[in-house]
């Protein structure tokens, strides 16, 4: 059984010039098999946490961009990297929310390449959603996510 690194065991905050080298060169080897690198993007640590949950962490909008952008990529995959939650259920967007990264959620909440709107999951720990993070935590992220368009989907 071959094993691969996770993209998080690897990731050095700030690193663009390293994510990219990492995604790219493990897109050309597993691009034949497209579910293996779809695995790849979605590889989770112990906390269940994905190299999306980590970018957002560390404040990376153009990491995060990359990711989305390269995720969008895979076409219909049965779970988008926006939706995946750890293990205390908490989503990439929730995250961004509550950590007052207002460019970020724009991000996780924009339209995609396609012009579809992205099925972002809101899911955040013990029942709540980044809407209530945004109500508790940040004026700036509360009026990006009241103002998304009524075509804007969310999965919990």
């Amino acid at each position: 059984m071959i094993t691969f690194p996770t993209i998080s065991d690897r990731f050095h905050p700030g690193s663009i010039v390293t994510v990219k080298l990492i995604v790219d060169e493990a897109e050309k080897i597993m691009r034949a098999q497209s579910d293996t690198f779809a695995w790849f993007l979605r590889a989770k640590n112990l906390d269940g946490q994905t190299c999306l949950h980590e970018a957002v962490r560390h404040g990376h909008e153009d990491v995060v961009k990359y990711l989305v952008s390269k995720d969008a990529d895979l076409g219909d995959v049965p779970l988008p990297l926006v939706q995946i939650v750890d293990n205390e259920g908490t989503s990439p967007l929730y995250l961004a929310t509550t950590l007052r990264r207002d460019s970020i959620v724009k991000v996780l909440t924009e339209a995609a390449p396609s012009g579809m709107p992205r099925a972002a999951s809101y899911s955040g720990p013990a029942g709540k959603t980044a809407l209530h993070a945004a109500v508790l935590f940040s004026e700036g992220t509360n009026s990006v996510l009241c103002s998304l368009p009524s075509s804007a989907r969310f999965i919990t």
